[in-house]
């Protein structure tokens, strides 16, 4: 059925779904070369609201303004938190921590907020973003403190465990820098499927391996989470010190990392309260994974607006 008298240039065709129990109208608009005096020909006789303040649900609204839409599909959308501008923000490494806190602390006066995770100041014009190998403050705490605790105890150790089926990849950071690292691999996935050995013997019925090489990348895949439980092991004494655990990885790698034949005794937890999901996107891990994490993991944020004084001058990267 066609809708009003636009004509060819500028036409909406109204469309009624064929369950008449989900009965509803779309309408689509057929654009042409002409279409800026199609639209006119048939607002005019179609007129909109020009407002509709009392229902609040589109505000102020004119027939010129939905015709700009209309008419300028490609137009660069509104800036809405234009506020954004007066921000300036800039990174530190977890090492400057302490300088950072007690130059913005001295010069603003700051604060932790444990809702907003971070050190602000009253006005909330200066937020102080920690690195996430740093443990959260208690609420009592005053800056002074923390500043001065980070001095004396330094940043302490952090653990990396990333785990897929085809590689595994670890590492520690210590004092802010990825000071020890290994990658493990193994033949566990059939190149020409992409599927890991460990999902095939899942789905296949019956389980088990049905080739030579299924059988080989069944004692892989056995070989490579041995090492990774085995390696966890020898890192046990570093691993303890530890203050916080990043980990990636499925559950079902993660099962046979912690399963009754790999686990051994002095191994880490899996339920340890340290452990922390690392919050990065990894396919398969590798050296430059742990490069990348843990310099994400080993820096902070400043956000200042731009109405307050910079206090950070030879701070900022």
């Amino acid at each position: 059925m066609v809708v009003g008298g636009v004509g060819k240039f500028h036409r909406l065709v109204a469309v009624r779904s064929r369950s008449p129990r989900h009965s509803k109208t779309h309408h689509f608009g057929l654009a042409s070369k002409d279409s800026r005096d199609g639209w006119s020909s048939w607002i005019e006789k179609n007129p909109l609201p020009t407002q509709r303040q009392t229902s609040g649900e589109w505000g102020s609204q004119s027939a010129d303004s939905i015709k700009s839409l209309h008419t300028e599909p490609h137009r660069s959308p509104v800036n809405i938190a234009s506020n954004l501008s007066s921000e300036t923000r800039f990174f530190f490494p977890a090492t400057d921590t302490a300088a950072i806190l007690t130059k913005y602390g001295e010069q603003l006066g700051i604060s932790w907020v444990a809702e907003e995770q971070r050190w602000m100041n009253e006005s909330c014009r200066c937020q102080i973003i920690l690195p996430r190998i740093l443990e959260k403050p208690a609420d009592s705490i005053s800056w002074q403190e923390y500043a001065s605790n980070l001095e004396e105890h330094g940043l302490g150790l952090q653990l990396l465990v990333f785990v897929s089926a085809e590689s595994v990849a670890l590492g520690l950071i210590d004092e802010g820098t990825l000071s020890r690292h290994k990658v493990l691999k193994g033949y566990t996935v059939r190149k020409s499927q992409g599927r890991a050995q460990l999902t095939h013997e899942r789905r296949k019925d019956g389980g088990g391996h049905g080739s030579v090489g299924g059988a080989i990348r069944a004692k892989e895949t056995r070989r490579l989470f041995e090492s990774v439980a085995s390696r966890l092991l020898e890192w046990g004494p570093d691993i303890d010190l530890c203050n916080k655990l990043f980990w990636h990885g499925g559950v079902r790698v993660w099962n046979e990392v912690y399963s009754k034949d790999q686990a051994k005794r002095g191994m880490v937890a899996r339920r340890d309260a340290r452990w922390e999901k690392v919050g990065f996107r990894i396919r398969r891990p590798k050296y430059d994974d742990l490069c990348r994490v843990s310099k994400g993991l080993t820096r902070g944020m400043v956000v200042m607006c731009s109405d307050v004084k910079d206090v950070t001058e030879g701070l900022q990267e």
